[in-house]
């Protein structure tokens, strides 16, 4: 998957995609971890957070990824009933999931959290694209 993003602090525009760019590490806030995505800029290295997880939005997440794989059993096997009841169950999760990202993007918005592997201490913003 790539997507295009521009960068808020030199406005290069260039292609993201998961093989190249994107990174997820895990940081430190106040004695918790969160898990961290995002990617640099190739021109001035700025980086750019895109999305957080904390250990309920990772179990949120696999919950996902294992009716997803249900759901694709099912459509492989053509059980339309089931798979429509498990479309539905997947759809409420996922927007569920991306819900609570985004509320946990707004609530670390603005915090001092901590590199793990560098231990360095910065102000957590969350870039738009």
């Amino acid at each position: 998957m790539n997507v295009k993003a521009i960068c808020q602090r030199c406005k290069e525009s260039f292609n993201v995609s998961e093989e190249n760019l994107v990174y997820q590490k895990e940081f430190m806030y106040d004695g918790q971890s969160i898990f961290l995505t995002y990617f640099d800029c190739p021109k001035c290295g700025r980086r750019h957070f895109v999305q957080i997880d904390d250990q309920k939005s990772k179990e949120l997440l696999e919950r996902c990824k294992r009716d997803f794989v249900s759901l694709s059993i099912a459509k492989s096997k053509g059980h339309k009933a089931i798979k429509n009841n498990r479309r539905k169950k997947f759809d409420a999760e996922r927007k569920y999931l991306s819900k609570f990202r985004s509320e946990l993007a707004k609530e670390y918005s603005g915090r001092q959290v901590m590199d793990l592997e560098t231990g360095n201490i910065f102000v957590l913003l969350f870039s738009k694209f």
